[in-house]
């Protein structure tokens, strides 16, 4: 709501106030307008009702009321030193002999205006004596403000436990009284007390919860505090839009509701900026939030933004600017408190100036205050971070013993925090201490620690878009390396660097970066050769004694991926009988290349002469026959393998895009070559009886994956009979059925038995999104193919590569996807959103339904091609009253299972539970089933022969629908069964956890074991 404008209020009082008594009537207006947070209107009705209150002889204590009311509007408007002249006055002119709860009220409001202008002694005093007096009082409202006002003081002086003890006893109050504002700032102000802490979780929560409290009463202003509040939290978990949409929203509202409210947000956005390496934005922010807070005399802001300002120039690299803004923030710090929130984290930032201007002892010293101030304030992120830079202080120093403590607690404390960036600053400075310490003490034989922990961090990084810390991050690691006379390694970091500096222009690395690259690769160009890594190799090799083939082949496999630092290695042949396969691989975790690349690479090696180096797969020609996977690699070596006469083969070894080894070198071609010669004897020796074997046998070697689907009815088993003669075929599979029968279950059964299950299982439900949705899930996109595709995206076609798509609900399919699916199976190719490139593709489609697909087709519903096309063979479940013979044995399936998933090995199930199962009509199949066996097991003790007493009482009296009302039914009984039901299966889901039932169904423990009485769901005693 917009203040109103003078003008209107004159005329609106005029209208108003024609009786001198009439004052009531202007303060009630007056109060409607505070309570929108419309305190310049507000303030014109309390000063006009005060008038009309004198000059009509009213109770003094009616005078109090509004100027009370008049304090209270002029600390809203952020007018602190009037109010706190006015209050002072106030206070003067009452008896606290002859009215002491009038005297107490007025001391009261003296200390919440103390308390605005950061007075926190004079505040804590005056508040501390007027809540002894209005305590017993009645004035319920007066003791939450004045316990909420105590909490502030608390806070910001660093007594973090009174703080909550104030806080919780005002919201406690707030309710009492129903005041949904005041309920509102208590839960704000406990979500700002546990932000830096391991509670920061919790803190979201009161957040999250005083948002929704503050939007069910309109109150705009306390929302903006709490946006505020949350969009703090956001940036320091690295959510970067969701932070700026709060923070945007907190400075907006604050803009027509609470200018001095400006002031953080622009702090707050400007720290965010500061954060994302956006220099002059924070800049800019910093210095309106510096403007305002000296315009409006508020001097913790002020030293807020000197104390940002500060840290702004030492980013920059400007020391001197640095050291003048943060020594000017401290000292008005200190005024407001010695020791303070904002002393200690300018603390932490001067002891980061003395380390980066070379003064590591006064650093040390520096850093041991800050740390002293912020435990004291209980602020763990600014304690974590204050350790962090003793630590390095201490390492520098030589002092390795004490830094290994710091930067141990430095990391342990905001690995508790909310704060991604400061937790992994610590990691990188621990990774530093770690390679110093390498070899020797208790650090002997982690020499690899240090830069295993630098590559988590460059990947952290990358993930919060902060490629420049990334890039200090791959500087340590090429340091590290070279130190440990590793260039070829260090150069792979480097160029890493160089990439991450190009793509996103960070300049002013890119000189330092070029000239440690010429230095490591003269130290690369000087490495000896002398040492023949293929001899090593061999002597591994003579440990394994004699191996059959397949245990050969694996071996070499193994240890040419480990000795050439490949991240997927992978061994096909072909012959003309059976075309191309893949005999073996490793680290592709399902996601194989298509047989297209396999024999477009066999091609290009042209009879066995030359190895075949990839480079840049994005742009080769070959790999865009696998759609995506090509940008997935980063390079990629294919060597010949001879084998016989009707067999050639090839080793293929590649590296992911952005891997730490980058491109494969000479040394890795010449190990790969020798590898490849050395498989290629062994498969040459073995090639007639593998060629006997695979002539001895028609079935694969494997399990049959369909004997897990538990049936005994004869018409099923028939369809599982001819399903296994599927196997090889690839054919398309349509599953129908009711809803809750096992037609995933069995889907998935179906690629698990087939060639394809080494391969990737990808199921979708084509119900569950929209078209557009639907479509772009399924064949992938392209960045920017339409708003939000900010990159290109795989489909899940191209995931289910080689292996199977089941296409959940397919009835539910867009006739538009299912145009674009018919054209799939026909030409087995797709093309993602806004390309204009068919990609070839490789995929069995196995779908489902439990819908009448010929009445789809006849409403115009579904194509009846693509019914056609996917129905290459059929199977149908029968529902669970159909097939009764398999009750029983589903029954003890689930029995066996939850007796052992839950713990209760000894429940029993009696006949007549069994034999009443077996009656039930199941509308929702075997679903239904499982669910009502788990919430007996859940609900019995170990020992419990379970009978039709410990059924759901749903299942007792019949499964009805309970959107229908029986006849005659009245409304409280239909509720009671609906109550019944959900607190039964919350019961169940929670594992019989009462107070977790409680919480989820939000009633109180008491109500919920009344009602566990009362609809006899308790568990069964011995």
């Amino acid at each position: 709501m917009k203040p109103a404008k003078p003008t209107d209020v004159r005329i609106r009082e005029d209208r108003i106030a024609a009786k001198p008594r009439d004052f009531r009537r202007l303060l009630d207006i007056g109060d409607v307008h505070l309570g929108a947070d419309d305190s310049v209107s507000a303030l014109e009705y309390y000063e006009r009702a005060l008038v009309l209150a004198r000059d009509s002889g009213a109770d003094p204590g009616v005078a109090l009321d509004i100027e009370l009311r008049i304090i209270e509007a002029l600390r809203r408007r952020g007018h602190q030193l009037k109010a706190l002249e006015l209050a002072e006055s106030v206070v003067a002119r009452q008896d606290a002999r002859r009215d002491p709860i009038s005297h107490a009220r007025a001391v009261g409001r003296l200390g919440m205006v103390q308390s605005a202008l950061h007075r926190y002694d004079a505040a804590k005093e005056n508040c501390a004596a007027a809540y002894q007096v209005l305590r017993n009082s009645g004035a319920n409202e007066d003791v939450a403000v004045l316990e909420l006002t105590l909490g502030v003081v608390a806070h910001f002086t660093g007594r973090m436990a009174d703080a909550r003890v104030h806080y919780e006893s005002a919201l406690s109050t707030f309710r009492r009284v129903d005041d949904s504002d005041g309920i509102a700032r208590a839960l704000n102000n406990l979500g700002t007390l546990l932000i830096n802490t391991p509670r920061w979780r919790e803190a979201k929560e009161y957040l999250a919860r005083a948002v929704s409290v503050a939007e069910e009463g309109g109150n705009y202003a306390r929302i903006a505090s709490l946006c505020l509040n949350l969009g703090i939290l956001c940036y320091k978990t690295g959510e970067w839009e969701l932070g700026s949409k709060y923070l945007g929203r907190a400075l907006a509202i604050s803009k027509d509701t609470a200018p001095f409210r400006v002031i953080k947000c622009h702090v707050a956005l400007g720290r965010m900026k500061l954060r994302r390496r956006e220099f002059v934005a924070a800049e800019a922010h910093f210095h309106q939030a510096l403007d305002a807070a000296r315009e409006r005399g508020q001097t913790r802001e002020e030293a807020l933004s000197l104390e940002f300002l500060g840290e702004h120039a030492l980013r920059e690299g400007d020391y001197e600017r640095a050291r003048s803004y943060l020594e000017q923030g401290k000292r008005i710090a200190v005024e407001v408190a010695p020791a303070n929130d904002v002393v200690g984290e300018i603390e932490s930032r001067l002891a980061e100036l003395e380390m980066v201007t070379g003064h590591p002892d006064r650093a040390r010293v520096v850093a041991d205050n800050a740390v002293r101030i912020t435990t004291g304030i209980n602020d763990s992120v600014e304690v974590g971070r204050s350790l962090r830079i003793r630590g390095e202080a201490e390492l520098a120093l030589g002092l390795r013993v004490e830094a290994r403590a710091s930067l141990d607690e430095s990391v342990r404390i905001l690995d508790g925090t909310p704060d991604v960036i400061e937790r992994e600053l610590a990691r990188v400075a621990r990774a530093k201490l770690w390679a110093c310490s390498s070899g020797s003490g208790d650090e002997a034989g982690h020499s690899r620690r240090p830069l295993m922990s630098l590559e988590q961090s460059v990947q952290r990084f990358l993930d919060l878009e902060l490629p420049e810390f990334a890039v200090e991050c791959l500087e340590e690691i090429a340091q590290m390396t070279v130190a440990e006379s590793s260039p070829d390694e260090a150069l792979v970091a480097v160029d890493r660097a160089l990439d991450l500096v190009e793509r996103h222009r960070l300049g002013k690395r890119k000189s330092e970066l070029l000239r440690l690259r010429s230095d490591l690769e003269e130290r690369c160009a000087e490495s000896s050769l002398s040492r023949s890594v293929e001899l090593q190799v061999l002597r591994d090799m003579s440990a394994f004694g004699v191996q059959s083939e397949a245990d050969s082949v694996e071996t070499f496999l193994r240890l040419a991926t480990e000795r050439s630092r490949a991240d997927r290695v992978l061994l096909a042949v072909r012959s003309r009988r059976e075309g191309i396969r893949i005999v073996a691989s490793t680290g592709f975790d399902g996601a194989l290349p298509s047989k297209a690349v396999l024999v477009a690479l066999l091609d290009g090696l042209d009879g066995g002469n030359r190895v075949l180096v990839v480079g840049d797969p994005r742009r080769d020609p070959r790999f865009s026959l696998s759609g995506e996977f090509g940008e997935t690699v980063g390079s990629a070596v294919a060597v010949p393998l001879p084998i016989s006469g009707r067999e050639t083969g090839l080793l293929y070894a590649d590296r992911v895009e952005g891997a730490a080894q980058g491109r494969f070198r000479v040394g890795d071609l010449r190990l790969l070559s020798f590898f490849a010669g050395m498989i290629a004897v062994v498969m040459g020796t073995h090639a007639s009886g593998r060629k006997q074997s695979d002539e001895s046998t028609n079935e694969p070697a494997q399990d049959d994956a369909l004997v897990k689907f538990l049936t005994c009815n004869a018409d099923m088993r028939n369809s599982l009979k001819l399903l296994r003669r599927l196997d090889g075929s690839g054919a398309g599979v349509l599953v129908t059925g009711e809803t809750g029968t096992g037609k995933g279950l069995l889907s998935r059964l179906i690629h698990d038995a087939s060639q394809r299950r080494h391969a990737a299982f990808v199921p979708i439900n084509c119900a569950a999104l929209p078209e557009s949705l639907l479509e772009s899930e399924l064949f992938g996109h392209e960045q920017g193919a339409f708003t939000g595709a900010v990159r290109s995206k795989r489909g899940l076609f191209e995931e289910a590569e080689g292996g199977t798509l089941f296409l959940d609900e397919v009835d539910k399919a867009p006739i538009g996807v299912q145009a674009k699916l018919l054209h799939v199976l026909d030409k087995h190719e797709i093309r993602p959103v806004g390309s204009t490139q068919w990609k070839p593709v490789d995929v069995r489609v196995v779908c489902a339904t439990n819908a009448d697909l010929a009445a789809a087709i006849q409403a115009g519903r579904f194509l009846e091609d693509l019914y056609y096309r996917l129905n290459d063979f059929q199977v149908h479940i029968p529902p669970l009253r159909e097939r009764r013979e398999d009750i029983p044995l589903l029954v003890r399936h689930f029995v066996d299972e939850f007796r052992r998933t839950l713990g209760r090995p000894n429940v029993t199930l009696s006949r007549e539970v069994v034999r009443f199962l077996t009656e039930c009509e199941w509308r929702g199949n075997v679903r239904e089933l499982e669910k009502v066996i788990k919430r007996m097991i859940v609900l019995a003790e170990d020992g419990d022969e379970l009978g039709i007493d410990s059924l759901p009482r749903e299942i007792r009296v019949g499964q009805r629908d309970l959107s229908v009302v029986p006849d005659g039914q009245t409304l409280r009984a239909a509720i009671e069964r609906l109550e019944a039901q959900m607190i039964g299966s919350t019961l169940e889901g929670a594992g019989g956890n009462k107070s977790e039932v409680a919480r989820r169904l939000q009633i109180s423990y008491p109500s919920l074991l009344s009602k566990i009485r009362k609809y006899r769901l308790e568990p069964r005693r011995r």
